[in-house]
């Protein structure tokens, strides 16, 4: 019995041995991501409009065997007069894609969240899943990828640059994106009762170009609330 007790003690100093190695090899990511969130809602405050991007929390997951930073309920919104547009998912989870430069890998939710809201007016709630179409796999992207890095994208590096990437610092804020989508796309839209899919087709290109995070974001917002508004209510071809 004492062996056992032993043995179960060594087991579990172990444990929290690794807890803690695992959750300070993930402390700077997490310090970064939550500076990053709050660097955006500055950089839209400063556009003039009322746009805002929050999230719920931010913390490491993935333990014991992941190195994953969660976002729960990441939101960006805006009130224009008496409109309310908002974009935003229960959780959004990040894996490191190159520590050195603060890239990472968005992994991306199957569910999608939106909302238009008016005064005067009853609330629309949407969702959205986006799904590659399986009849037109690329070979070397079967889904959509989303990149974000601390890189300033306006200095181009990289072998299509012939420049070498400098490292980045660990506190350089989230500041660019790139997006590898696959040959076709299958987009499902809920309202309600009401749904429909709407297919689009791009030119696939395998290389993240990294581009800058617009400082405005409330075109793009209002944008993607648009389709969904065309597609569900005003049930636009």
């Amino acid at each position: 019995m004492r062996k056992l007790l032993t043995l179960g003690a060594v087991a579990l100093l172990v444990v929290l041995l690794w807890f803690a190695a695992w959750h300070s090899m993930l402390a700077a990511d997490v310090a970064r991501v939550k500076a990053s969130i709050d660097y955006q809602y500055q950089q839209f405050r400063t556009q003039g409009r009322s746009t805002s991007l929050k999230a719920d929390a931010v913390y490491a997951t993935g333990f014991p065997f992941k190195f994953l930073i969660g976002i729960d309920r990441p939101t960006l919104s805006m009130v224009d007069g008496d409109e309310t547009f908002a974009v935003s998912a229960e959780r959004l989870t990040l894996s490191r894609d190159d520590a050195t430069m603060g890239r990472y890998r968005v992994n991306l939710p199957p569910v999608i969240e939106a909302l238009y809201a008016k005064n005067g007016a009853a609330p629309e709630h949407y969702s959205v899943s986006i799904t590659p179409k399986p009849e037109q796999y690329a070979a070397w992207s079967p889904e959509p990828k989303f990149y974000l890095s601390a890189e300033d994208a306006t200095k181009r590096c990289g072998p299509l640059a012939g420049v070498k990437c400098e490292p980045v610092d660990a506190k350089q804020p989230i500041r660019s994106f790139a997006v590898i989508l696959p040959q076709s796309l299958v987009v499902h839209m809920e309202l309600g009762a009401e749904s429909r899919d709407a297919t689009f087709t791009f030119i696939s290109l395998n290389i993240p170009v990294y581009q800058q995070i617009p400082t405005d974001m409330s075109r793009p917002l209002q944008l993607f609330v648009g389709v969904l508004r065309e597609a569900l209510v005003f049930k636009t071809k």
